[in-house]
């Protein structure tokens, strides 16, 4: 799975750690065949309905536990 995204974003992946996410530099690093790979298959569509559809599942769910909680908005 690969996407581009921008210096800011890449930096907070970094940051994560490189067992959670993988981040490459165009211009600085060099490219392993199999990444490139999975930047032609994915790309940047494919990886944003995935997590686009997991932040709904999210979305659904901090709503629900809120509303559980008896909280209401102010």
């Amino acid at each position: 799975l690969g996407c581009f995204c921008c210096l800011e974003c890449s930096g907070a992946h970094r940051r994560l750690g490189t067992h959670v996410t993988f981040v490459r530099s165009v211009d600085l690093d060099s490219w392993k065949e199999k990444e490139v790979r999975a930047l032609e298959l994915a790309g940047n569509d494919v990886v944003n309905s995935i997590f686009q559809a997991k932040l709904a599942e999210l979305e659904d769910a901090l709503e629900a536990a809120h509303y559980s909680s008896g909280r209401t908005a102010t």
